[in-house]
């Protein structure tokens, strides 16, 4: 019930068709909800569904005293529109009712209604104070979707379950079950019978092998020919990395192919050789001792040499080039060798161990070879030490080696004049450096003491020559000033000259070397251990010193110099 375009309703209740039925206070008319199951605006309400009369009254418990409501004795449910049905799409259903103002479920008035789609259809018409009614529910029967799965590829040794939903399905091979197993290859159908007809699926199952790789049996070639191996698939994976159909070679190797598909993969090897007996090969140029000889070595019995010599083995024994030549099942094959002669050098010996005077120089040098001397010089070594020296000379055909000892003598001290004046109870010493000096007191070593007047003589015979010096002796009363035998002059402040700061007196000083030459002479000047600014090598030297001490104002002796 509505009242100034509110609706007030209570618990609704259907008619006997289905249907609600709803007054509208202030009009002459019904609305219904056709549709009551159906939610949303898919209830097919319709407004001013039928045209009422007005009666006063005030039964409804209302304000008002008037309402426009019509009276329907009775409503009769009808069968006009048929049974339920199910369709199967797509359709067109015509639905026919036997009154002209037959209002539909879609609120249109009309003898007939096409439907063309499933649901509730509803009509009713009036006849005079009785509703006819009816309503028809239409089902789709709808088609059965393909049921088969898509078109697959499997491995050999699966295998695929295809199934149906009905029990009744028949199959492409004449069997008639809800399921069937596949394990070869091809096109498989199903049929299945239903109200909306007969509906048929396929589909193309492929079972691809497991990948067979068969290159072929192992293969020779000629050397410097080509030969081509083949596979069965142009994604063929080769050893080296490259992917094709084939592979091509020209040499000794193992070839190893590879094919991949999803059901694995295989490999298969081809083992690439020469043919035998058909590549001469003479070896690298090479070189031979002088005197000695070479087999230069073919494969074959019939090798034609240089010299048109026939065999397999030729004796080469000087240098030269040399080929050879063969026939074989790859065509005539050459080849040459260059053989070099190497010098064989006599071994050559160096002389004894020796003693040199010193001051001599020594060159030695082997000649024609190219030697190192003392893992330093080569070819040549100038020898002026004492040491052991030695040669190595090594190539393919040479190797030797020799050592010698080098002493070196030298020229003994000489005594510094023919005379020397000494002061008394003074011993005279000197010293030669030879432990052979045979001095005239008969005695024999490399030094001599004397402390009385008289000649003193020696004799001195080695590798430099025979050395004799006579010195005449006189002693005389002894001097006062004490005079060092060493002294160096090295710029220490110590003992730096010669005969010494304490000797303060008027003095005379001579130097003499071993070999009796003057280096040095001065009045009341130390003497520095130079010769003409230069400083002389250390070594023993002698001098004479002139002062008041003692008569003749003399002193001789040596003094050793070192820095």
């Amino acid at each position: 019930m509505s009242v100034q375009d509110k609706y007030y309703v209570g618990s609704l209740q259907r008619g006997p068709n289905n249907v609600i039925y709803i007054a509208d206070v202030g009009k002459s008319s019904l609305s219904c909800i056709l549709s009551p199951d159906k939610s949303g605006f898919s209830c097919n309400f319709v407004e001013n569904y039928f045209k009422t009369s007005t009666i006063g009254i005030n039964t409804l418990g209302l304000q008002n005293d008037e309402y426009n409501y019509g009276i329907i004795k009775s409503i009769k449910a009808s069968n006009f529109l048929g049974n339920d049905t199910s369709l199967c799409i797509p359709f067109v259903l015509e639905l026919v009712s036997p009154n002209e103002c037959t209002i539909w479920s879609d609120g249109t008035f009309s003898s007939k209604l096409v439907a063309n789609s499933d649901g509730v259809y509803f009509a009713s018409y009036r006849q005079c104070d009785q509703l006819i009614t009816d309503t028809i529910v239409i089902r789709i029967n709808e088609n059965l979707p393909k049921f088969l799965p898509k078109d697959t590829i499997l491995c050999e040794g699966e295998s695929i379950l295809l199934s149906s939903p009905l029990d009744s399905t028949i199959w492409s091979n004449g069997t008639i079950s809800k399921s069937l197993l596949l394990t070869a290859s091809g096109v498989y159908w199903a049929e299945i019978k239903s109200s909306c007809g007969i509906i048929r699926d396929s589909i193309n199952v492929k079972f691809n092998p497991k990948p067979e790789l068969d290159l072929g049996e192992n293969i020779q070639i000629c050397p410097n020919n080509y030969d081509t191996i083949w596979s069965i698939s142009p994604y063929t994976i080769w050893h080296d990395g490259s992917i094709g159909k084939y592979y091509v070679t020209n040499k000794e190797e193992l070839v190893i192919g590879t094919i991949i598909n999803q059901c694995g993969e295989s490999s298969d090897t081809v083992l690439v050789s020469f043919f035998s007996n058909t590549f001469l090969n003479l070896g690298n140029d090479t070189v031979i001792c002088e005197g000695s000889f070479l087999n230069l070595t073919s494969n074959s019995d019939n090798t034609i040499w240089f010299d048109n010599s026939i065999g397999r083995i030729k004796q080469i024994y000087s240098a030269g080039t040399y080929w050879a030549s063969q026939n074989s099942i790859c065509g005539l094959q050459t080849d040459t060798i260059r053989i070099d002669e190497l010098k064989t050098f006599p071994l050559p010996y160096l002389p004894k161990d020796t003693i040199l005077c010193q001051g001599i120089k020594l060159t030695l040098s082997i000649p024609l070879v190219n030697e190192i001397w003392n893992n330093n010089f080569i070819n040549m070594i100038t020898i002026q030490t004492s040491g052991k020296y030695w040669y190595n000379f090594k190539d393919i055909c040479n190797d030797f080696n020799d050592t010698i000892q080098i002493y070196y003598d030298s020229i003994p001290n000489s005594f510094p004049s023919n005379k020397l004046v000494l002061c008394e109870n003074e011993k005279f010493y000197f010293r030669t450096g030879y432990s052979n000096t045979e001095w005239s007191d008969g005695s024999i070593g490399p030094e001599i003491y004397f402390n009385k007047s008289g000649i003193i003589e020696y004799h001195i015979s080695n590798t430099c020559g025979i050395f004799k010096s006579s010195l005449e002796l006189e002693f005389k009363k002894d001097l006062d000033s004490y005079i060092p035998n060493v002294f160096s002059p090295n710029g220490d402040q110590v003992n730096d000259v010669f005969p010494g700061t304490h000797i303060t007196e008027d003095f005379e000083l001579e130097i003499y070397d071993r070999w009796g030459s003057q280096l040095f002479k001065s009045n009341n000047t130390q003497w520095k251990g130079t010769f003409k600014s230069q400083d002389v090598p250390p070594g023993v030297y002698a001098y004479i010193i002139k002062s008041k001490i003692c008569n003749q104002n003399i002193k001789y002796g040596n003094v050793t110099l070192v820095r």
